[in-house]
């Protein structure tokens, strides 16, 4: 039963039901995004070594992940902008934060490529590197609040 008090059907929902979908698989995609990183950090602060495929594999799956949650949660925010009657202005910055964030991750990582560098070589020195990888971060989680607010609209 809608709030109109029109009875709905299965595979009746509407567009409201399907946004609402969609929300909860980037959060749920945003949280385990988060597995192969989580099983990196423990194994190596439990001194044990995987093999650098294994490795490799785990970072391109995080990666992957990263990125579909990010671009994901990006194009959830920018439909909720275009049906959102209050906090629009405030989706706009969450959204903008999202977009700049994701660029300032994105950029340094073409620039190592197409410069035959690694990341790290190209940021330097530790300041650079923390501040990229808290930007990692961030952007991730603020992406998921962006999502939680766009939903609560």
């Amino acid at each position: 039963m809608t709030a109109t008090g029109r009875a709905v059907t299965c595979g009746d929902e509407g567009a409201g039901m399907n946004a609402h979908r969609s929300g909860v698989w980037i959060a749920m995609a945003a949280i385990l995004v988060q597995a192969p990183r989580l099983v990196l950090a423990v194994l190596a602060a439990d001194h044990q070594s995987i093999g650098a495929a294994w490795e490799r594999g785990l970072l391109v799956v995080a990666g992957i992940g990263t990125a579909t949650v990010l671009t994901g949660g990006n194009l959830y925010l920018a439909h909720a902008i275009g049906g959102a009657r209050h906090r629009r202005r405030w989706l706009v910055g969450v959204w903008l934060l999202v977009l700049a964030s994701t660029g300032g991750l994105v950029v340094p990582l073409i620039a190592a490529g197409l410069g035959g560098r690694t990341l790290p070589q190209l940021l330097g020195g530790a300041a650079l590197t923390w501040t990229w990888s808290g930007l990692a971060r961030i952007s991730q989680a603020r992406s998921n609040f962006g999502w939680a607010a766009a939903r609560s609209r």
